[in-house]
Order: structure tokens, then C-alpha cells, then sequence
């Protein structure tokens, strides 16, 4: 009797699991259906419900957090130094929020969600979700303050590229504009989320929440990502548009439960000693992609075995639900001049043999003629 009973509570959980999204979560976020699972906690006899969103990025497509990457560019302002490191090593490093400068990360939105999320659980989000931090590329309309922000004063490198493959194919891969304080009233989006969560938990005192970075009131974890497309007003001269790679989705069970011996993962040592890991985002060049297409329909022939090439192991390690950065250009910042300009494209061959690519262009700022004059 004691089963049949559970049983009918669990039954029940489902149509009111769909309703808080129905009711909180898509009128505020505009997302398409997530997953709802239930279990019963045994010594309470209350129902715990697990909203998570989509782990699909396709799913986002009517909400503020996603970018359509097809036929689009970025730029990625850095260092001389950290451009040739990116070169050699074949990949981009998307980093932990825990490593971020700004102690704000992730709190200036949280604060909005005080009631349903703590410092404490933000911090153990920074640690499982990584970042890399781009423009959109407007070659037209270049930024001064980009370059002389992160572009090392003019002496660094602005590393034009887009994403392979399209959006709509990545698993626990985002891609989203930066909200400067309550921008598209995103802010009120958030007040008005925890407002209505509450009264759905108000309104159905059976249901609790589970959670691993919510507070007390408890909600849905996945949610909290959209904290990291958020900062205040005084960075809007950035303009910034992030990537952001999650272990907090799906079946990955966060940080501490992922083999770091992993391809994609590398551990890394900051200014301050401290460790921290940076998630790999490998270069390919459009003509190793169309390798790789021919490779795998010659692999589906029975008895065929062959390497079409051999430099592409990073390559073929990240699974085609995670996306690859292509490098279309490379721009020297505001200081350098024509005749450094030359000295880059003596380099041209060695570089593009060390990502593979056929069709790459080097070039000036538009702006180096008012500073080389």
C-alpha cells in the first residue's frame, strides 16, 4: 500500500513539474521545453522535482542568450605573446570564472536572485563554467578602446575568426551578447523570474527544488548560467560577446565529477600560484574539415582504414557537438607598422602549416596610420 501511495505522489510530480515551466520558467526566458524529473524524498514524504534546462543550444534560439554564428566573425583582442601561444598549442582557452579578475562575475545578476541563489553557490558555479571573451568583428567601426584595453596598448593582436559547425549542433555550448545593467530589461526578467518561482513553491508546498548552487528556496541550477552574460554599466564599452562552455549540464555532473585527464581540459597556473583549468577550443582550417567529412563516409566502407591526415588528433578528440574556431585573419594592433607588417607575412607559411589553413590574411589596423604617421 505504502508503494502504490509513492507511486501516485510520483505520477503527480510530472504535470506540475510541466507546469512551472510553463508557468516560470518559459514566460521569462523564452525557452524551449527542458527536461522535468521527479523522485520522493523518503523521510519528509515531500515531492523533489529537477528542472534542467535544455543541454541543446538549438533550444535557445527564442530567448536573449543566443547568437546565430553562421556567416558571422569575431575578433579576440591579446598579446603578442598569448597570439603565438595559441598558434603553437592549435587552440583557444576558455577559462574558468573562478580565474576572472572582476570579482563581480556572475554576482552583479545574482544579486537580483538574493532570495533563491547565494554567493556561496555562485562561487561553486564559477568553478564549472568556462569563458572566452570576443567582439563581434566590424571592421567598419574599429575600437579604439578594445585595443588599447586588451590589445596590449596597440602593440598586441586581434585574431579574426568564426565558429564550425553551426550553433544549432552544440551540446553545453553557449554563445550570447553581454547585458550592461538592465539592458533589454534583462534585470527585470530575473526579479520577475524569482518572483514567480516563489509563488509556484508557495502554491504547490509539496515541491521542493533539488539543487547544487541554489539557496534554500532553491532554483533550477541551470538557470544561473544566464548570470555570466550579465555586468555592469561601466564595461559597456566592451561590447562583449562570450562563449561559454558548461559542466553543470546534461549527465556531466560538474567540475569535480570530469576526468581531467580529458583532451579538452588543461590545468593552468595563475599570477598568483593558484591553479585553475582552461577548456580547449581547437583550431581547424576549412580544408582539414573537408578531410575529416571525406575521412568519416570512407570510414562507414567496410575494411577501409586509412589517415587522409596526420595532424588532427586534437581534431578529431572534440566530437562534433562542440564547436572549433576557424581563423580568418590576423590584425597587428595600432602601433605596428608596414614594414612590421612584413615581417608577419615572412611567418605567413609557418603559421598557417601549424593550423592548417589555406586561407589566411595579415593586416594592419585601420587605425596605425594615425599613430605611424
Amino acid at each position: 500500500m505504502k508503494n502504490d501511495k509513492e507511486k501516485l505522489q510520483l505520477d503527480d510530480l510530472s504535470p506540475i513539474l510541466k507546469k512551472y515551466w510553463e508557468e516560470v520558467v518559459e514566460p521569462n526566458f523564452k525557452i524551449g521545453s527542458g527536461n522535468q524529473s521527479g523522485s520522493l524524498s523518503y523521510d519528509s514524504k515531500t515531492f523533489k522535482g529537477q528542472i534542467k534546462l535544455p543541454t541543446s543550444f538549438s533550444f535557445y534560439k527564442r530567448s536573449d542568450y543566443y547568437l546565430n554564428v553562421k556567416d558571422q566573425k569575431y575578433i579576440h583582442f591579446t598579446s603578442l605573446e598569448t597570439f603565438f601561444k595559441i598558434i603553437n598549442n592549435g587552440y583557444f582557452l576558455a577559462t574558468q570564472f573562478s580565474n576572472h579578475d572582476d570579482p563581480m562575475e556572475l554576482l552583479f545578476a545574482g544579486n537580483e536572485l538574493s532570495e533563491v541563489i547565494t554567493k556561496e553557490n555562485i562561487d561553486q558555479l564559477k568553478k564549472d563554467v568556462f569563458s572566452l571573451s570576443m567582439c563581434n568583428y566590424l571592421p567598419e567601426n574599429e575600437s579604439f578602446d578594445m585595443w588599447r584595453i586588451y590589445g596590449n596598448q596597440g602593440y598586441g593582436i586581434g585574431i579574426v575568426f568564426s565558429f564550425f559547425p553551426n550553433e544549432e549542433l552544440w551540446i553545453n555550448s553557449f554563445l550570447s551578447k553581454v547585458y550592461y545593467e538592465n539592458e533589454n530589461n534583462c534585470l527585470d526578467k530575473f526579479r520577475e523570474f524569482q518572483k514567480d518561482h516563489l509563488d509556484f513553491l508557495r502554491n504547490n508546498p509539496t515541491l521542493e527544488m533539488e539543487r547544487n548552487y541554489s539557496g534554500e528556496k532553491g532554483m533550477p541550477d541551470s538557470l544561473a548560467l544566464f548570470l555570466a552574460f550579465h555586468k555592469k554599466s561601466h564595461f559597456k564599452i566592451e561590447n562583449e560577446v562570450r562563449f561559454l562552455k558548461s559542466f553543470l549540464l546534461g549527465n556531466s555532473g560538474g567540475l569535480d565529477s570530469l576526468d581531467v585527464t580529458n583532451n579538452s581540459i588543461e590545468l593552468l597556473i595563475n599570477r598568483k600560484n593558484e591553479t585553475y583549468f582552461g577548456y580547449r577550443i581547437p583550431i581547424v582550417s576549412e580544408n582539414n574539415i573537408d578531410k575529416i567529412a571525406v575521412e568519416r563516409e570512407l570510414e562507414k566502407i567496410p575494411n577501409f582504414s586509412t589517415a587522409i591526415i596526420s595532424d588532427i588528433s586534437i581534431i578529431k578528440n572534440h566530437v562534433d557537438t562542440n564547436p572549433f574556431i576557424i581563423i580568418k585573419k590576423v590584425i597587428l594592433g595600432y602601433r605596428y607598422t608596414e614594414s612590421d607588417l612584413l615581417k608577419f607575412k615572412k611567418m605567413e607559411t609557418e603559421i598557417k602549416r601549424k593550423i592548417g589553413a589555406c586561407h589566411i590574411s595579415f593586416e594592419l589596423s585601420g587605425l596605425s596610420k594615425e599613430f605611424n604617421e
